[in-house]
């Protein structure tokens, strides 16, 4: 059975609207697809020509419009509002006849803007003059449990196998982020995602911190939030004495890929990877337990980060002995990664396979590099 069969994402559309003129004017330039339903639907659910459900949300504080869009399914139809879990309307015209004050709930932590040179894809004004707010909720305020249980269904939508989280756990934050406008006097915010983080125990009297969810809506991806909002509970990690490790739960490639970028740009600010007077070139375990107590980052992390920092460096060198010493280093890391693969091959060709991965390896490095470069 195909992904798509197994997964039929296009059985619901979605859209962030302020403006319900502008939206029916041009509804295409609103609409985004979720990437998984599996936990929405059965197993047998087919994939249909034409979305069946249409999820309207007013893109400030999430009321919702459900609209069918097509013959009614009575059992899909069941699915869906079983988990979405809150009231809604069904017309559009009750939905956004009202004006909309809505300001975030909970406690602004952190604000920030961004710069057309520094993002992945180009800005338009509307993105480069407004100011972008970090929130920490506060689930005493059933203000704000009723906007997060609006907000959850995202969770089921953008993040494979994930589940919601206990309300009336205190343990968890969970860090929102909007978009605040002026518009002719008037502010106007706009959600873009959501983070959320679990506090567990650490003998004998810290804690842990572990990313659970992490979500930006596909309308304000590739525009750097993501690091934004990560970068932000990374440094609220580092600066809490309390705390002695952020974790993260069963992360993807691509959010492997965003902490690197983080984490890089934390070693940058400290100044660690600077190689002068040839400090940190070569890591010896102290270095590394050092440098992870200081910043704190995994030791896992430290080593990768140092290797990309020393590729960069050695970028056009022509001191044969450091290019080979850095080689077999990255070899030996590769090595133990795919140890298992590898012992099952003849010799010549676990030579021939560990050279592809240094190579592919040092075109990861690459990408990742030149990812940071447009953050610094």
């Amino acid at each position: 059975m195909s992904e798509s069969e197994t997964n039929p994402t296009n059985l619901i559309r979605l859209a962030l609207i302020h403006d319900t003129n502008e939206f029916l004017n041009e509804p295409e330039k609103k609409y985004f697809s979720p990437l998984f339903v599996h936990q929405i639907f059965p197993e047998d659910t087919q994939t249909p020509e034409e979305p069946m459900f249409e999820l309207i949300y007013r893109a400030s504080d999430l009321s919702l419009c459900f609209r069918n869009l097509s013959s009614v399914d009575n059992k899909l139809r069941s699915c869906l509002e079983k988990v979405i879990n809150h009231p809604f309307s069904t017309n559009l015209d009750d939905f956004t006849n009202k004006k909309d004050t809505f300001s975030p709930y909970g406690r602004k932590i952190h604000e920030y803007k961004i710069k057309e040179q520094s993002n992945l894809v180009p800005q338009n004004s509307s993105d480069l003059n407004a100011t972008y707010e970090i929130y920490l909720g506060d689930f005493s305020d059933h203000k704000f449990v009723q906007f997060h249980r609006r907000m959850q269904l995202f969770t089921l939508l953008f993040i494979d196998g994930a589940s919601f989280i206990e309300e009336n756990d205190d343990r968890w934050l969970v860090y929102t982020l909007f978009k605040r406008e002026e518009l002719g006097g008037d502010i106007r915010y706009s959600f873009i995602g959501f983070s959320t983080v679990y506090q567990f125990y650490s003998y004998p009297d810290k804690i842990r911190r572990r990313v659970s969810q992490f979500v930006i809506l596909p309308p304000f991806q590739n525009r750097g939030h993501g690091f934004h909002l990560l970068s932000h509970i990374f440094c609220e990690n580092k600066n809490d004495k309390d705390c002695v490790e952020l974790l993260v739960e069963d992360p993807t490639d691509d959010f492997q890929n965003l902490r690197l970028i983080v984490e890089m740009k934390i070693c940058f600010d400290e100044k660690i990877f600077t190689f002068e007077d040839n400090k940190y070139w070569n890591l010896t375990k102290d270095d590394i337990s050092a440098i992870s107590s200081q910043v704190r980052i995994c030791s896992a992390s430290v080593k990768r980060i140092h290797e990309i920092f020393k590729q960069e460096k050695l970028r056009g060198s022509s001191d044969q002995k450091e290019l080979k010493a850095f080689r077999l280093r990255v070899k030996t890391r590769l090595y133990k990664s795919y140890e298992c693969d590898l012992e099952s091959l003849e010799e010549d060709q676990k030579k021939e396979k560990l050279e592809s991965l240094f190579e592919d390896a040092q075109q990861e490095n690459s990408k990742l590099w030149n990812r940071f470069g447009l953050i610094v």
